[in-house]
Formats: C-alpha cells, structure tokens, sequence
C-alpha cells in the first residue's frame, strides 16, 4: 500500500511540478475508461491538458492486458499530436506490496 500511494504522489509531482504542491497550481485529472475513445472527448482532454506539449501519463491499473491497452491509447493521443507522454504501468501485486 506504501508503494502505490508513493507512486501516486510522485505521478501527482510530475503534473504539479512541486512534491509539496502549489495553491496556485490548477490541473485535471481525466478518468476514463476502457474501448474506443471519440476524438473529441480525446482533443477535450488535450486542450484541458494544456495542449499538444502537455504532460500526459497512461496508467492502465483496471486492464487485463495492461500493456496492450496502454499502447493503444498512446497510438490515439500521438495521433492527434500529443508529444510527451508517459505509459506507468503497476499492476496489482506491485501495487498491494510493501
């Protein structure tokens, strides 16, 4: 449990440029799930984001093939021109672990 909460915070410092945080910060976080995406929910993300040069992370924790789910989400993002993107894959006993 240690280890996923430590994951997250750091996946949160990535977003938030700042462990501590930043009362001036402001963000999204977008939780979707699995199958097709429509585009426009995908370019909605994306502006939310910041745009194409934002920083994206695909953490895929609900798949049965996390990889491969992964994959085919970064193809969608790429598609529509996103640049930074980051797959963190951490499947359930990892996750449940101390």
């Amino acid at each position: 449990m240690r280890k996923l909460f430590l994951l997250l915070l750091i996946i949160l410092s990535l977003f938030s440029g700042n462990l501590l945080g930043n009362q001036n910060s402001k963000g999204f976080l977008v939780i979707i799930g699995g199958g097709n995406k429509p585009d426009y929910l995908l370019k909605e993300m994306i502006n939310l984001a910041g745009g194409m040069d934002a920083k994206f992370a695909i953490i895929p924790m609900a798949s049965s093939v996390p990889m491969e789910s992964a994959k085919n989400q970064k193809e969608d993002l790429e598609r529509l021109g996103v640049k930074n993107l980051e797959i963190i894959i951490c499947d359930s006993l990892e996750a449940n672990s101390d």
